[in-house]
């Protein structure tokens, strides 16, 4: 069951990813067509890379091992390299603002 649930999950993020591609230099709609059976068949890595060779490169997916806090078990996480852009630039905005001090005080004694 957990495998299913990742195989929805990836799929539905690669769904959502293509269709935030849909402006792709790359027309995917060019791709290659496989039938359901081939499509079955497919590893999620063999579906991963056919559409990240018919993408630009910020569209692209990868997929990592996350730890959630306080677990031991690790969960597959894919995004593109454009979504993993925009998390890193909100944790440093994030991380540098609360660096800040409140108005008003100096950050002496």
């Amino acid at each position: 069951m957990q495998a299913t649930l990742r195989a929805a999950l990836i799929l539905s993020a690669l769904a959502a990813v293509a269709g935030c591609a849909s402006s792709a230099s790359k027309d995917t709609a060019s791709g290659p067509k496989y039938t359901a059976e081939e499509k079955a068949a497919m590893t999620e890595e063999e579906k991963l890379a056919i559409y990240n060779e018919n993408v630009r490169d910020k569209d692209r997916v990868t997929c990592t091992a996350q730890r959630s806090t306080g677990s031991h078990m690790t969960r597959r996480v894919c995004k593109s390299a454009e979504q993993r852009r925009v998390e890193r630039e909100a944790a440093e905005d994030s991380l540098r603002n609360s660096r800040r001090l409140p108005a008003g005080e100096t950050g002496g004694n």
